[in-house]
């Protein structure tokens, strides 16, 4: 799964050392400048063009009005604290800062020895505290509280909520809840070290409420299917649509396996705000006796009945490259995908490329030219893999440190 925060989309460096003082020469300061890292987003009030009448004379001035806009919050200069290893590394230990193109201060991580470990902050641009929380050793720990802008009106303003997520070794652990800018509960879910303890709500997706309560949730999954959502509306709107629009608003991707003409029907939908994706997906799929199950790092809308019967035809789950392979080095790393009916074998050697190789496959040349259709963003390298060659039909056994797939054997 993609991370909710943090994307690179420019990267230059300037590295300037500043030498510790004497009693500490253990440690050093770097400082890097020409970053572009997106670490959130606000929103803030802004002066916006309206749409002009088409039928208005021409040179009328065009008009403007208020509203709350959405604005990345982006780092272009990180000031890291750090300790030189006896060893001769230098990694980070003590504060990473970061701050905008204005040298307001957005970001701020304690580090132990090259790895998270105390407090972590960031800030919006006004300095109001976005989110605050604590690491141990890498991992998430205690409550962490972020506070959400909301648009409110009469008057306009930009009010916050809060959600504060408590957490035990990087795993939801305690209480989750969201809370509106009057302090009004909009949600609360309990947690044991992963597992979902609460009763789940009236309409909840079966089958998400299973995974969450055995703990077969990434907290990423788990955070984007308990969210409440902002109420939204459709009209004579196909129910794949429906449902991508549902999942844009909590920041998931979903994965479609079903019949075309089920998941062209049109629907009236409107779900009520403060409804989470886990409800909303449960009150629409149901009726078309689909549930949404959780595949290869991804929401998977397919028919109910056969969800219970699924099991991993591809190989996958099954692979463990050796460790210290080129593969193991980027099994887990996240990779793009945009195929439109591409040859399996052209889509597989793409990812090869993506990796710089270090995904070998064995011989290619007697994969029939089946073709597969998908649009990933950010996903693991085998999650992406094993989504292709379950459209396929096909699977793949690792034999050294090469892939060999070959087609699945017919039942």
């Amino acid at each position: 799964m993609r991370s909710r925060f943090g994307s690179v989309i420019r990267f230059l460096t300037l590295i300037v050392i500043f030498p510790a003082h004497a009693a500490d020469e253990a440690t050093i300061v770097i400082e890097t400048a020409g970053l572009s890292l997106v670490v959130g987003s606000e929103l803030r009030i802004a002066r916006v063009p309206v749409q002009p009448d088409p039928f208005a004379p021409p040179g009328t001035p065009t008009r403007e009005i208020e509203r709350a806009c959405r604005f990345p919050l982006i780092v272009v200069r990180q000031i890291a604290e750090m300790r030189r290893l006896p060893a001769g590394q230098a990694v980070r230990h003590g504060k990473l800062t970061g701050f905008d193109a204005a040298g307001r201060k957005l970001t701020e991580e304690d580090y132990q020895d090259g790895t998270l470990h105390g407090a972590s902050r960031r800030w919006f641009s006004d300095g109001r505290v976005a989110e605050e929380g604590s690491n141990a050793k890498g991992q998430k720990q205690g409550i962490w509280t972020s506070y959400i802008p909301t648009e409110q009106f009469a008057p306009l303003r930009i009010d916050y909520g809060q959600q504060i997520l408590g957490w035990e070794a990087g795993l939801p652990h305690g209480v989750w809840e969201w809370r509106s800018p009057a302090d009004k509960p909009l949600a609360q879910f309990k947690f044991a070290r992963g597992r979902l303890v609460s009763k789940l709500p009236a309409g909840a997706d079966v089958r998400l409420g299973e995974l969450a309560a055995v703990g077969k949730l990434d907290p990423d999954t788990l955070f984007a299917v308990l969210k409440p959502l902002a109420r939204q509306e459709f009209v004579e709107t196909p129910l794949e649509d429906v449902a991508n629009g549902l999942a844009e608003a909590a920041e998931v991707e979903l994965y479609f396996d079903a019949k075309p003409d089920v998941l062209q029907s049109t629907e009236d939908y409107e779900i009520a705000a403060d409804t989470p994706l886990l409800v909303a997906l449960g009150q629409l799929l149901v009726p078309h006796k689909l549930a949404c199950d959780h595949r290869y790092g991804m929401l998977w809308i397919a028919p109910a009945e056969e969800i219970a019967k699924w099991k991993d035809t591809t190989g996958i789950s099954a692979i463990v490259p050796p460790a210290g392979s080129k593969l193991a080095e980027v099994w887990e790393t996240p990779v793009s995908a945009q195929f439109v009916e591409t040859p399996l074998v052209d889509g597989l050697q793409y990812l090869a490329k993506q990796t710089k190789h270090r995904l070998t496959l064995g011989d290619t040349r007697n994969i029939p030219s089946w073709t597969v259709t998908l649009n990933l963003h950010n996903h693991p390298l085998k999650h992406v893999l094993a989504i292709m060659l379950n459209q396929a039909r096909f699977r793949c056994r690792l034999d050294g440190e090469k892939l060999f797939v070959e087609e699945q054997p017919f039942e």
